[in-house]
């Protein structure tokens, strides 16, 4: 596997960083196969829509991720796995809610590519315990629950 696409899929969190939606939607695929989802399942009370998301529906609901942060940095990856066509990496996140009290959070992400290098699949796990504490409290709802 080439650094390139190791790159790639921690872009994805690098431009969450600075809520860059235009640049990530460069990092995926258009194909109507591209699908992201979060876990574990609890994971989807908070943030989710069963079944996950297509590329638009998760690129609104990066978008609409400041109802819940207005401060938001993953750090670089402490952890990272890379396979064939795909990247698995551990990180964390330190950041501030809407409602000025710490945002601190641990994601593994799983990110696979398509034959163009472009992201075509994701799974991002979440600390659920604490993510569905943190957004009943900002007042944060999806609208696909």
């Amino acid at each position: 596997m080439s650094s390139d696409l190791r790159n790639r899929a921690i872009d994805i969190t690098r431009y969450l960083n600075n809520f860059d939606i235009e640049a990530i939607r460069g990092l995926f695929s258009d194909s109507p196969d591209f699908h992201f989802r979060f876990g574990p399942e609890s994971a989807f009370q908070a943030l989710g829509k069963p079944g996950g998301f297509n590329k638009e529906e998760v690129l609104e609901f990066f978008s609409n991720h400041r109802g819940i942060v207005k401060e938001f940095n993953f750090l670089e990856p402490d952890f990272v796995v890379e396979g064939d066509r795909s990247v698995a990496y551990h990180t964390r996140s330190d950041g501030i809610s809407v409602d000025d009290q710490p945002f601190r959070n641990e994601y593994s992400w799983f990110v696979e590519f398509d034959d163009d290098g472009r992201v075509i699949r994701v799974i991002e796990m979440v600390d659920s315990a604490y993510i569905t504490q943190v957004v009943p409290r900002v007042g944060y709802v999806s609208k696909y629950l």
